[in-house]
């Protein structure tokens, strides 16, 4: 059993001070220690603070990837909005080839014309075709119709520019003035009834 000494006891005795000189040597290398801490972590936080100003930054390869493609989506323009018919020939076949007109009876019977992108007009003014007819040709208007090629969809088209004896098609149709009307390879048409018979067609 331990027995409790009073302090007046103890201070008679003398053992006081030695308690208190003990506890206080304790609680001085207590604050020692926290201090001694504390420097040692802020001195650690100035070192990690430096060092990160003064080394260069450590770039992940799979991160900078991830932002090089996030940074090509943000400037990829969808191809819907520009999207455009691309240029591809075109034959009877499937194979590539030069559009042309075939002229099968009348004026020009025979001959053939190449047909392009740029329309090929027909009529008796050559200042305004290109494919000219007679000047006493009265059936033809001075510009009867224009023939032209879109290489985009593989077609010909074909407009009547109001003339007086009017633009026919195979089926007897006469094209209303104006208005574009597509014609497939092999597909014919006819000016003035049926004198001046005409075929498009893709040479191979």
């Amino acid at each position: 059993m331990v027995a409790i000494v009073p302090l007046a006891a103890q201070w008679a005795t003398g053992d006081l001070p030695m308690a208190a000189a003990l506890l206080i040597g304790v609680a001085v290398a207590a604050v020692a220690v926290a201090a001694f801490l504390r420097l040692t972590r802020s001195a650690r936080r100035t070192a990690i603070g430096e060092e990160g100003r003064d080394s260069p930054a450590v770039i992940d390869p799979d991160q900078d990837v991830a932002l090089e493609r996030e940074s090509a989506l943000e400037k990829t323009i969808p191809l819907r909005a520009l999207s455009v018919d691309l240029p591809r020939e075109e034959g009877s076949g499937g194979g590539r080839g030069e559009p042309q007109l075939f002229c099968l009876s009348g004026d020009f019977s025979g001959r053939r014309f190449r047909v392009g992108e740029q329309p090929l007009s027909l009529g008796r003014d050559p200042t305004q075709c290109s494919l000219v007819f007679r000047t006493d040709a009265a059936e033809i208007s001075r510009k009867h119709c224009s023939l032209s090629y879109h290489k985009g969809k593989g077609i010909f088209l074909l407009l009547d520019h109001g003339s007086s004896n009017g633009t026919y098609l195979r089926d007897g149709r006469r094209l209303e003035p104006h208005k574009v009307y597509e014609l497939r390879p092999g597909d014919r048409f006819f000016l003035s009834g049926n004198r001046h018979e005409f075929e498009v067609r893709i040479v191979e």
